[in-house]
């Protein structure tokens, strides 16, 4: 669906190539930009973004020649092929060679051809281009366009059929994807092997209609902090914490065919692609995202939407735009005795006996495991069986069944897969795709709310009960506020009601927040050079702005005009940032700052958002200022070195950016990995819950601290 149509012309883009330099582009030493298609104020604009993805960690014996990456900056793109290279001194270094896409022209499954061409022929991201290493550094480029190949239809069959030969891992990442869109993914280089972008080209496929996200990868990473691409490939397990949006997919550890309804889901997408040609699988997806709608659906609702579809497994997929033909339920069936099977020798055994001598794992019975005489009339009559084949069509032993339970065809008793707990006949309806049918065959009313809820049919086959709605407010009670925390009162919104009084210049408020008096007086004389040169920073400005100290800087997120922000943030960015500072930890005083800031960085979030920094600037120095925070002093001068309402702050402030649309969801990663992996996690989980529990009304809001 996405990968035949999605891309169908190549658009002209503007490249930049990287590489050491003593006097890169931006007047700087060291790995930087060397030569570019853009001007001057769009490169330092991308650079913001590109710096952190343009260098291949090669401290590690696994890395490889190259690697590719395809980042999301704000609501651009940018595709970047990274070259292992020796730089000067013989040090090990990165060459890069980086396409902007800010009208997202290129799609991800073009990207992922790219890859795959460049591995097999080599030529890079243009097909032919001179070596990195010999690009003259200041010369002009021209622009230039993806190869052509990697929209060559035969080019994507091929990446089409590697992904179907590895069909178990390919549904094990797509059960991750569909418990939860919005998740981020590392994979481990001993599970993927040499199938990285086949393996994603098979998840992509099947995802991107119905599962919502940003399509980023990387072929390579030694980190999957909270800013690295949705997918990400590492040699070794970091050694920090999973990031708390992030899945460490490990095969081994995810739940089994039978065990989850995503799983499930994902295996009947995964059998549907690897035994169905492209075009049906494509209309199978177009059906399942028109149910979805444009509202969108609950992660359970479109694992359900893909299980209603099952007994379209054995059937031609009908044309896109056909809807569902409407049909009565099923008459209720008397239940049937299940006939006697005969055992290896003697007369007949009752079915009690039999299941009661059968051992249940996981959904088989140990005859079904062992294999017997009857193996190939069980798997021909079982629903969900593939006689001679197993559920990708390869070739398997006869009597291979899909894995996990399954309701008895018609006419079809229970007893074959039945263990302890399951009655001999399901009622009509209790199956897996039952509850859709009737849902989809009932009246509007019915059809105006969600799918029926999957259920396993391990351990019973009556019908769920229906969940209690949430009980009525008492008449006359004042609806609870937006839950906060009794210590942190409930801000208002932004804008001119807002606490914040930024650009009044009030030097009590400034004082109060942590800024010194000498910062105090630098940044107002700094605005005021700013508003007299109509906002061109003057080497003056630049001078002033050097004599602001880090505290006042934060203090200065919250509080400048502005026009000043953007200079705040990249002059305090510069200080954090390890490589330019002096590596030193702030003392307690800055912390406290730094607390006061983060606590409060809700308020106005979104003028600090929009005041000309990317966005990936803005949570790097985020997350920078909250490690600063966070960090431990082995021998504290005063006393105890907790910031004793740093949690409860922080917390309070990953709430207040939630939305709908996860606008604000970069923010509130960063802030949660960092409070996560140092020694607040405890307190900061706690207050995260209790917001949460607030949430449901289901406690009283607390008064007090």
């Amino acid at each position: 669906m996405a990968a035949d149509a999605v891309d169908a012309t190549a658009d002209r883009l503007d490249e930049i190539v990287y590489r050491w330099s003593y006097d890169h582009l931006l007047g700087g030493r060291g790995m930087g930009p060397v030569a570019t298609s853009l001007g001057l104020s769009e490169l330092r604009d991308w650079h913001g973004g590109l710096e952190q993805h343009v260098s291949m960690d090669r401290s590690l014996p696994e890395t490889p020649a190259w690697s590719f990456c395809r980042v999301r900056l704000e609501n651009r793109h940018a595709l970047v092929l990274r070259e292992a290279a020796v730089h000067a001194g013989n040090r090990p270094g990165t060459n890069a060679h980086v396409l902007v896409d800010p009208e997202l022209s290129v799609g991800a499954h073009t990207m992922l051809a790219t890859a795959w061409l460049h591995e097999e022929r080599g030529g890079g991201l243009t097909g032919s281009r001179t070596p990195l290493a010999e690009v003259p550094e200041n010369a002009p480029l021209r622009g230039t366009t993806i190869r052509p190949e990697a929209f060559d239809p035969a080019i994507l069959g091929q990446l089409r059929e590697r992904a179907r030969a590895r069909p178990e891992l390919l549904e094990v990442v797509l059960a991750a994807v569909l418990r939860d869109h919005h998740r981020t993914f590392t994979l481990h280089q001993n599970d993927v092997g040499a199938d990285m972008v086949p393996l994603l080209w098979g998840v992509f496929d099947l995802a991107q209609p119905i599962a919502p996200g940003m399509w980023t990868f990387s072929t390579y990473e030694t980190s999957d902090a909270a800013l690295k691409p949705r997918f990400v490939l590492v040699p070794r397990w970091p050694n920090a914490p999973e990031p708390a949006n992030r899945l460490r997919i490990d095969p081994r550890a995810e739940p089994q065919p039978g065990q989850d309804v995503f799983r499930d889901a994902a295996g009947l997408l995964v059998q549907w692609y690897c035994t169905r040609p492209w075009t049906e699988v494509d209309a199978l997806l177009a059906r399942i995202e028109t149910a979805i709608g444009a509202d969108g659906a609950s992660y359970r609702e479109v694992a359900d939407l893909v299980l209603a579809l099952e007994s379209d497994a054995t059937r031609p997929a009908p044309a896109v735009a056909a809807a569902p033909e409407p049909r009565a339920p099923e008459p209720p069936r008397a239940a049937q005795a299940p006939p006697a099977s005969r055992g290896p020798q003697g007369p007949p055994v009752p079915p009690e006996s039999q299941a009661g001598a059968e051992r249940w794992e996981n959904g088989y019975t140990e005859t079904w495991i062992n294999g017997s005489e009857d193996d190939e009339q069980d798997c021909a009559g079982e629903t969900g069986g593939y006689p001679e084949r197993d559920r990708y069509g390869r070739g398997a032993a006869p009597g291979y069944a899909r894995p996990g339970p399954s309701s008895p065809g018609p006419g079809q008793s229970g007893s074959a897969l039945s263990g302890p707990g399951q009655s001999g006949s399901a009622p009509p309806g209790s199956g897996r795709s039952g509850q859709a049918d009737a849902w989809r065959a009932g009246d509007g009313a019915n059809r105006a709310g969600p799918m029926p809820a999957y259920r396993p049919t391990v351990g019973g086959d009556g019908p769920v009960p229906p969940r209690p709605d949430r009980l009525a407010p008492v008449p006359g009670a004042s609806p609870r506020p937006e839950s906060g925390s009794g210590s942190r009162p409930v801000l208002p919104p932004n804008g001119p009601t807002g606490r914040l009084a930024r650009g009044t210049w009030d030097p009590g408020e400034w004082e109060r927040l942590g800024a010194s008096r000498n910062g105090y007086a630098a940044l107002e004389a700094a605005d005021g050079l700013l508003a007299r040169s109509s906002g061109h920073e003057t080497s003056d400005f630049r001078d002033v702005l050097t004599k602001v100290d880090s505290a006042s800087l934060a203090v200065a997120l919250l509080l400048a005009r502005p026009p000043l922000l953007a200079p705040v943030v990249y002059r305090l960015d510069r200080l954090l940032h390890p490589a330019y500072g002096d590596g030193g930890r702030p003392e307690r005083h800055t912390r406290q700052t730094y607390a006061r800031v983060l606590g409060r960085l809700s308020e106005d979030i979104n003028t600090l958002d929009t005041c000309g920094a990317p966005r990936e600037t803005l949570c790097r120095l985020v997350e920078m200022v909250a490690r600063h925070t966070v960090a431990e002093v082995k021998r504290p001068r005063f006393g105890a070195d907790v910031l004793p309402t740093l949690a409860v702050d922080v917390a309070g402030t990953v709430w207040a950016l939630r939305t709908s649309l996860r606008v604000w969801a970069d923010y509130q990663n960063v802030l949660v990995d960092v409070l996560c992996s140092s020694r607040y996690r405890e307190p900061f989980l706690l207050e995260m819950g209790r917001l949460t529990v607030e949430s449901f009304q289901t406690m009283p809001h607390r008064t007090g601290p």
